[in-house]
């Protein structure tokens, strides 16, 4: 008698990250369906969270991974929203980019890059590395923006997350002309910087469109 009626194919994955290989290979419907699922079975749970703003963003719509993002923030706990913004920097910097520069509010980690890139208002560098911090006595990994005159040698530092932080180990000197990045200095070979590139240039893309 019910031999007609349609079954529901089960979700193959439990991860952002093994959803991510699949948003790779094309498959942003599908994962958004299994995104849904999973949310309807529990509403708690972050990867799905994840998966469903990664796939929409990949499938090219901003916003609906955006609306996903607030509707997350809103419903789970604070730390399981910090696993999502963490999948996020590990798989679509650029998505974690366009949300934070929109609410112009960013996690600890990323606070440097969108605030020091703002501030250069589309020229002059950026030096990313680990800077020592006074005030938590800690080595973190920071970026700081330089912006230089007719000389490169009178250059003003804008710092405006860590001010007092001094450098350590410089790692990368990125330098922005008309809020594009024109080139890229690595001074440590082995150092990824990828993810940080990835985010800069949307912020920057950001930043040309609001001008238009």
């Amino acid at each position: 008698m019910l031999s007609g009626c349609a079954t529901v194919r089960p979700v193959d994955w439990t991860t952002a990250d093994e959803c991510f290989e699949q948003i790779q290979g094309g498959l942003q419907d599908k994962v958004r369906t299994d995104a849904r699922v999973r949310l309807r079975e529990d509403r708690w749970n972050a990867d799905a969270y994840a998966c469903l703003a990664m796939a929409q963003y990949a499938a090219g719509n901003p916003e609906f991974a955006l609306k996903s993002l607030r509707e997350a923030e809103e419903t789970i706990p604070e730390e399981a929203i910090d696993g999502i913004h963490d999948k996020l920097w590990i798989h679509q910097p650029e998505l974690l980019a366009e949300k934070e520069y929109k609410a112009f509010s960013a996690l600890a980690g990323g606070d440097c890059i969108l605030r020091n890139v703002t501030a250069l208002e589309g020229d002059g560098s950026l030096v990313l590395g680990y800077f020592f911090n006074p005030e938590t006595n800690k080595r973190i990994r920071h970026i700081r923006a330089m912006q230089c005159g007719s000389s490169a040698e009178h250059c003003a530092e804008i710092d405006k997350v860590c001010p007092a932080c001094t450098i350590e180990e410089k790692e990368a000197i990125i330098t922005i002309r008309g809020y594009r990045i024109t080139s890229v200095e690595r001074l440590m070979s082995d150092r990824p910087i990828e993810r940080n590139l990835r985010y800069i240039e949307k912020i920057l893309e950001l930043e040309r469109a609001k001008m238009q």
